[in-house]
This record gives C-alpha cells, structure tokens and sequence, in this order.
C-alpha cells in the first residue's frame, strides 16, 4: 500500500479511572499517540432499538500501520478523527482490527463504530 493513502489523522485514546481520596471514582481518556489512517469501508446500520431517540449506528474501517498500533491497542479505546476538508471531527469507539489482506502484516484494517442521533 501506498503510505501516502494514510490521509486521515487519528488520536489514540485510552480510558482511565482514579480514586478521589473522598473514595469517589472518576475516569478521564487518556492520549497514547496518534497515528495516520485510511478510511476504508464507511458502512451504515440500523437503528438500536430500545431508545428514546432514534439513533444511527455508523460503522468505518480505518488502515493503520501495524506498528505501533498493535503494541498499544487494548478493548474499549477509542480514535478521535480530526476535522480535515470541512468534515467534522469524529470520535471511534474500536471494536476490533485483522490484518490487511496483501499487506503481510505492515498493515491493519482497525473497525470502529460511532452513535450518533
């Protein structure tokens, strides 16, 4: 692939709690980097049935380089997209990654979904 496609930038954020000295709990997302991307597949879904607003689910596929993605990725982080080309920015909740086909492993397709109303 050519790495001049990664067009997209993306921050890489993790969510974090601590414990106040009252014993409450708070959670902040925590910045691990960023990285450039590819959007790949922008896919479009259904609704999410018991709300009480209708909301659409927007899924995407991001390419990312396998490195340092694969090293700091863990279940439930999220990517923010930043506003390029009038577009607004976007926030990622990742669900999953596999390896890009024909890539032998420099590259991987990071899926993530958004909920908007």
């Amino acid at each position: 692939m050519n790495p001049g496609l990664l067009d997209t930038r993306l921050i890489h954020d993790r969510r974090s709690a601590a414990r106040g000295t009252d014993g409450s709990v708070s959670t902040a997302w925590d910045e691990l980097g960023s990285t450039w991307a590819r959007r790949m597949r922008p896919r479009g879904g259904g609704s999410t049935g018991e709300t009480t607003k209708d909301q659409e689910r927007r899924m995407i596929v991001f390419r990312v380089r396998s490195q340092p993605f694969l090293s700091r990725y863990q279940n439930g982080d999220r990517f923010r997209e930043t506003a390029a080309n009038n577009l607004p920015s976007a926030v990622w909740r990742i669900d999953g990654w596999s390896e890009a086909e024909g890539t032998r492993g420099a590259y991987v397709d990071v899926t993530c979904e958004a909920w908007t109303q």
